[in-house]
């Protein structure tokens, strides 16, 4: 029997692109149909993180899509693009210390940023 998606789980990937870039994956899949997922390059992790979670944002204001989303996604797009601009200018560690919350921690860790 195969497990059944979390509805309310934002799934994240961060690769290394073959152009040497990094390219960054989110999306929200609640029945394993597809969901919604976008993706981004950036030179660093930062800059890819914080360009997938604004075109995140973005669809967010879509008001079907923002119906459908679980009530915390647009709050971990905020976090993940303040993780990843503060990973830009090399504040990464003062900006996770004042991340709070369980949900949001986990995305700390999950983005591996450490």
């Amino acid at each position: 029997m195969s497990k059944r998606p979390n509805p309310n789980a934002i799934n994240w990937e961060l690769r290394r692109a073959v152009s040497g870039d990094w390219e960054a994956s989110l999306g929200w899949d609640p029945g394993g149909d597809g969901g919604v997922t976008v993706n981004a390059t950036g030179e660093s992790k930062g800059e890819a993180i914080s360009r997938a979670a604004v075109l995140a944002e973005k669809v967010m204001d879509n008001p079907i899509v923002a119906a459908l989303m679980p009530p915390q996604a647009k709050l971990a797009f905020e976090v993940a693009k303040k993780l990843g601009v503060a990973q830009n200018v090399g504040k990464l560690a003062d900006v996770a210390s004042t991340v709070v919350g369980p949900g949001a921690k986990r995305l700390v860790k999950a983005l591996k940023f450490w």
